[in-house]
């Protein structure tokens, strides 16, 4: 260990030695002695075991699993002499914590999981020092690195797993002293060559500067897992892909994202017979993004006796399906057809279909005749309805309301959440026509269209979206707070959505009747063309827009009680290339006055919210706390010494204004102290941000994407939500 490392792991991991070098006391689990708690210490290490792992968010952050070594020398002892802690990933936030992982997984000679999936904090020397030892890592789940050149894969002999992704706004991807660029995965020695390449269990590639070939594909019979988001066509035709999918019998995995799946023209199959049939008898779930036909083929082709979850992303092109040669495809079963002979007749016990997403992207054109219309989903899932946990739908720009009938609705007796994608003079229909019972998690999102800029700015904003959500809100005019009131409001991009929105969540009911709110409301505004996962270009989606959507949909809620405004990330600047400098959301008024009820405001990630809410912050009726966390704060308080002081305006008790893990400057935080008054302010001191957002799970490609439950707000917010309906029901 080098010094510098040495003295790390004596500042992070064990404050009361006077030389961290010194190895600590062994503890044998046969021996009688007691730990400090007076516990055996095999019992302690029995208790550490099950401690559940957290992920953590910032550089100073503990792995929860290893707080005990924090605790005392007895319970240090005890955690260090124990292997059960050390199995399982290195933690990567701190190098003196992962220098010490690593020491202890060496000690027991354990193989190592290196695992930084998008989202989760990650020190870069941290990481490069988990791969110092190639030969040890069995599962690897990290950005591309300079490190893994051919000489690394040759070898990490052991290597299972391998899942890479490619970060934002990555440019160069060629490393002068590496022999494979970044990302290019074209040949077996990218991955330690033909024999280390057969060995693999699972390959999840993710990247717009990512490439691999068809031939290396054929070389992965041990696989369980493939999952790709690439922008390349791999393969010619669809025949090419089911002679690969043969290659792979074990897959229980299969996603192919981005444009990897081939368009379906000649030469591609025709109808097939039992003997060009592709058996994956293991797979379980399948996530699959192409045109209408491509699909239909592919799922006709498919035998699947074990699969569960499916996700399906329709694409319509602007040139629409006549510009495609598809032979022979009029004679197959339409894609819903197929889906309902492969999972309508399943039993409870035979994997029936529980996790279903079916998208469909079309821009509004005129030519997709594909789900235009809620009866078609109800249509599908009146054969599939009775197992289904799970359902994300997104209707089309081009979807039309069409003529709604008595009985045109379809109940799902064990969904546990809904998602809805929809144009906004849709989605109260398509609402209506699912049926689910009272603990189901619904959320929502309003298609805006390029033709729909503003409509939900119009005088008839407040019914459109009350009525969309269910809301029984109200009148304006009435006491919100005696009524009833959420008291939480979450303010965020969705970054778990396709398309990349702003989501706004309003939880914890509160007031006389405040059972007839929805429990939770969770909706998002999807913009047009934004198309992501990877790269950085976002259409312009101008900040006053934002400002005036986020003010209609504010309107619809009751927030006289409100408690909490958490605000992160930057819901205006990040849509725009270059980012704005100025402007933002929150400098619409509607949307300042419709939060004044407030006690804490939580901005984290998104600069460009302080201004408007310091501004403000005195014109707050109820305001205790301003948190600003997690930021680079700078000319945003150009103008503080012009705002009104709070100390001297406010009459009520303190406003507090706390400063944590932000980049700003000693001048600039003694200047909001000023403004804040001396007993108001607090600051850590930090003058570096080292920590990421806690939403990105939904970065994570790989991470169950088709599974809307990943991507629900705060489960433990809804498990309250749900023992109190079950106690209701017990009372009627």
């Amino acid at each position: 260990m080098s010094q510098s490392s040495a003295s790390q792991l004596k500042i992070q991991t064990n404050p009361t030695r006077t030389d961290a070098r010194e190895s600590p006391p062994e503890y044998d689990a046969r021996d009688s002695s007691l730990a400090q708690s007076g516990l055996p210490v095999e019992i302690l290490q029995n208790i550490f075991t099950n401690i559940p792992s957290s992920v953590v968010h910032r550089r100073d952050d503990f792995p929860a699993q290893l707080v005990p070594i924090h605790v005392c020398r007895a319970w240090r002892s005890a955690a260090l002499s124990c292997a059960d802690i050390w199995i399982g990933p290195i933690p990567l936030n701190n190098t003196a914590i992962t220098t010490l992982a690593l020491e202890r997984a060496y000690r027991w000679q354990e193989m190592l999981i290196i695992n930084a999936p998008p989202g989760s904090y990650v020190d870069p020397r941290a990481l490069s020092t988990s791969l110092e030892r190639p030969s040890r890592i069995e599962e690897l789940t990290c950005p591309i690195m300079r490190e893994m050149n051919a000489a690394f894969m040759r070898e990490a002999t052991r290597l299972r797993s391998l899942n890479i992704w490619q970060e934002f706004q990555c440019i160069d991807y060629t490393d002068e002293r590496s022999d494979v660029p970044y990302g290019d995965y074209r040949e077996a020695d990218a991955f330690g060559g033909l024999e280390a390449l057969r060995r693999l269990r699972e390959l999840r590639l993710h990247g717009d500067d990512m490439r691999t070939t068809p031939a290396v594909l054929m070389n992965l019979p041990l696989l369980t897992a493939l999952e790709l988001t690439l922008p390349h066509e791999l393969w010619l035709s669809l025949d090419d892909l089911y002679t690969a999918l043969r290659a792979m019998p074990l897959l229980k995995t299969l996603a192919l994202r981005g444009a990897v799946i081939p368009r379906g023209s000649s030469p591609d199959p025709g109808p097939p017979f039992p003997e060009t049939m592709v058996p994956l008898n293991r797979l379980e779930r399948i996530n699959l993004k192409g045109s209408y036909n491509v699909l239909s083929s592919i799922f006709n082709y498919l035998s699947i006796p074990r699969c569960t979850r499916v996700s399906l992303t329709i694409r319509i092109d602007d040139g629409g399906l006549q510009h495609v040669v598809w032979p022979d495809f009029e004679h197959f079963p339409s894609l819903d057809e197929r889906l309902v002979e492969l999972f309508g007749p399943r039993l409870e016990d035979n994997y029936p279909l529980q996790h279903l997403s079916l998208r469909v992207y079309d821009r509004g054109n005129q030519v997709n005749d594909i789900w235009r219309y809620p009866t078609n989903a109800t249509d599908l899932l009146g054969h599939l309805h009775y197992h289904l946990r799970t359902l994300d739908l997104r209707f089309g720009m081009a979807a039309q309301p069409g003529i709604r009938a008595d009985g045109d609705t379809v109940f799902l007796p064990k969904l546990t959440h809904l998602h809805i994608s929809a144009p906004p003079y849709l989605l109260g229909l398509v609402s209506a026509a699912i049926q689910t019972p009272p603990t189901t998690y619904r959320s929502f999102a309003l298609q805006m269209g390029h033709s729909d800029q503003f409509s939900l700015v119009s005088a008839d904003a407040l019914e459109l979206v009350t009525l969309s959500l269910g809301l029984q809100v109200p009148h304006p005019t009435q006491d919100h707070t005696a009524c009833m009131s959420y008291t939480r409001l979450d303010i965020t991009p969705a970054r778990d959505n396709p398309t990349g929105c702003l989501r706004v969540v309003a939880s914890g009911r509160t007031g006389v009747h405040a059972n007839i709110l929805p429990p939770i409301v969770d909706v998002a505004f999807e913009e047009p063309g934004m198309l992501i996962p990877y790269r950085s270009y976002r259409n312009a989606v101008p900040p006053f827009l934002h400002g005036l959507r986020l003010g209609s949909l504010l309107g619809a809620l009751p927030l006289g009680a409100l408690d909490v405004v958490h605000i992160a990330d930057g819901l205006d600047s990040i849509y725009w290339d270059p980012p704005l400098k100025s402007g933002t959301a929150f400098e619409n008024l509607s949307v300042l006055q419709r939060l004044k009820h407030a006690r804490l405001v939580d901005i984290s990630f998104y600069v460009s919210a302080v201004g408007p809410f310091l501004k403000a912050a005195h014109e707050f009726e109820r305001l205790e706390h301003i948190s600003l966390r997690s930021m680079t704060i700078g000319d945003e308080l150009a103008e503080l010494k012009l705002w009104p002081r709070l100390y001297t305006t406010a009459k009520a008790p303190r406003i507090l204004v706390s400063v944590a893990n932000c980049a700003i400057t000693e001048r600039d935080a003694r200047a909001l102290q000023s403004w804040a008054g001396p007993d108001n302010f607090d600051w850590d001191g930090r003058e570096v941000v080292d920590c990421a957002p806690s939403w990105g799970a939904g970065d994570s490609p790989w991470r169950a994407p088709e599974a809307r439950e990943v991507r629900f707000w705060r489960p433990e917010l809804w498990e309250n939500e749900l023992c109190t309906l079950d106690d209701m029901s017990s009372q009627m």
